[in-house]
């Protein structure tokens, strides 16, 4: 009978179990012959899957022209994204898909005149990624 079956030997054993509810029981002999036994009930579960984070960019926005030079200093804003069951491990900004411009959950970039299309990526501590895309258009220098 399996449910019978001996699973290890020794004072100490590390064992593989099968997902779900076992009885473990320990039979002790001392030198002298005398047996003692315990039971223990052990369950295992699977892991559950990780959600992914959910990234949070922030809206499309118009960012006016403060100094009259070509660029600005932008302040982007990825706090209000969230990890159901985790926490966000790293968040990375990029110009389009591919070139990283900052990380954190906040950073100040200089972005150049006109439209940018923003992507935040942030990783949760799990490994899970999820990401959010903004466009922040700069508004143009204006001569005189």
């Amino acid at each position: 009978n399996a449910s019978n079956q001996q699973l290890a030997t020794g004072a100490t054993a590390t064992v593989r179990l099968a997902d779900g509810q076992h009885t473990i029981t320990l039979l002790v002999t001392d030198d002298d012959g005398t047996t003692n036994i315990d039971t223990a009930v052990v369950t295992v579960t699977a892991p559950s899957a990780n959600q992914l984070p959910i990234a949070v960019a922030g809206p499309n926005r118009i960012v006016a022209d403060s100094d009259g030079q070509p660029g600005e200093n932008v302040a982007l804003n990825g706090t209000r994204s969230t990890d159901a069951d985790g926490t966000i491990a790293s968040y990375e900004w990029l110009v389009g898909q591919s070139t990283v411009i900052a990380s954190g959950p906040a950073p100040t970039v200089r972005l150049a005149d006109g439209p940018q299309a923003i992507t935040l990526r942030v990783t949760d501590n799990q490994g899970g990624v999820g990401a959010a895309a903004v466009t922040i258009t700069v508004a143009t220098t204006r001569a005189g």
